[in-house]
């Protein structure tokens, strides 16, 4: 928020700002009254194109979160969406005044990559996107670079920097400086970590010209005065989704299809009719063409297909709900072939024998 004073300031004493209330904001940006529900955050934002100039018009933009129901203590992910005006701005209106989530916009030429962010103390986030195209060549990708430090601004060494997107990691140097080249363009997750510290993760927008330099700043984990005789080692802790994801691809009772067999088959359909015991047929009580159901060879049965079972993020779901991922949201795919290899939790929904298809998204299972 910016005020200009005017030409006779000299006469002014005091100026005071004042920012208006949820309800005026949510009147001003959501056209309606501020329900009296749990779900009165608003993100707001704009979504450009690299040459962070022109602005991206009639984009879709989707929030996700995840919500525990009541009824059964299982948790779900849950979705907000809006489109981009005329101008390239955009309010999303009824997500959770508080927590993590994941926000990405999306048009028939161009799309950002899902990003993460909290809403923390205040309902209300501005959270601006930029789009890269899909199908355009690509003549140079750019370079990141910045410095990590301490919170005492000393530089750390040996710090690892990734980008969400690439398998690339590199190390901050001695004097705490480092640089990620061919970063693809568009909004990314910038991802730091290093003993001793809390990792921090960023959105940042690549753009093709003029990306500025990172500071990152790091705060240190704290320390108990009498214990310097120990060696204390680093240990990352992560998401019990993501540690139970990674126990049973270690085990090896499922079929694993990564983000980049996804991208390489051109949909998810695609990706899943090339399996072996899967088949994806037309939705029989659909008229659109681009509607399918996920069948399967059910052992013990014969020949008869059966309808798998299939699951986003954990939850159980039908088939709809696969219909309007994009390939930049889903990180893996886990597939088992009979019900009988199905771990819990998700075995306890299932009550025949078929297969069962699991879609994590890069909000799901997210470190």
């Amino acid at each position: 928020l910016t005020a200009v004073r005017p030409s006779d300031a000299a006469r002014w004493t005091d100026v005071q700002l004042t920012t208006p209330s949820l309800p005026t904001v949510w009147r001003a940006v959501c056209g309606a009254e501020k329900p009296a529900s749990e779900y009165q955050g608003v993100i707001v934002g704009t979504a450009v194109q690299p040459d962070n100039v022109s602005r991206v018009d009639s984009a879709r933009v989707r929030v996700q979160f995840q919500v525990t129901l009541p009824s059964t203590g299982l948790t779900q992910i849950q979705e907000r969406e809006s489109r981009t005006d005329s101008l390239g701005y955009f309010a999303v209106c009824g997500t959770p005044t508080s927590g993590e989530m994941a926000i990405l916009s999306t048009t028939a030429q161009s799309s950002s990559s899902p990003v993460l962010f909290e809403l923390l103390l205040r309902p209300i986030r501005r959270v601006d996107l930029v789009l890269a195209p899909n199908d355009a060549p690509v003549l140079r990708f750019p370079t990141l670079s910045g410095q990590v430090n301490s919170e005492d601004g000393s530089p750390i060494a040996g710090a690892m920097v990734s980008i969400s997107g690439m398998d690339t990691i590199v190390l901050s140097g001695p004097d705490g400086m480092f640089s990620v080249p061919s970063v693809p363009l568009g909004s990314r997750m910038l991802v730091v970590q290093a003993a001793g510290h809390v990792s921090v993760s960023s959105p940042v927008g690549v753009l093709y010209e003029n990306n500025p330099s990172f500071g990152v700043s790091m705060t240190r984990t704290f320390t108990i005065a009498g214990l310097e005789g120990f060696n204390i080692t680093e240990r990352t802790s992560i998401r019990p989704a993501r540690r139970a994801y990674e126990e049973r691809r270690r085990a090896g009772a499922a079929q694993f299809v990564d983000s980049s067999e996804v991208r390489a088959a051109g949909s998810l359909s695609a990706a899943l009719a090339q399996v072996p015991f899967l088949s994806v047929e037309r939705a029989m009580a659909s008229e659109d063409s681009t509607h399918y159901d996920v069948m399967a060879r059910a052992p013990g049965f014969g020949v008869d297909n059966c309808r798998a079972f299939l699951f986003l993020d954990g939850a159980p779901v039908e088939a709809a709900a696969f219909y309007e991922l994009t390939l930049l949201q889903i990180a893996t795919i886990e597939i088992y072939r009979s019900a009988i290899r199905v771990p819990p939790p998700f075995s306890t929904v299932i009550d025949r024998d078929c297969s069962a298809v699991l879609v994590w998204t890069q909000y799901g299972l997210r470190p």
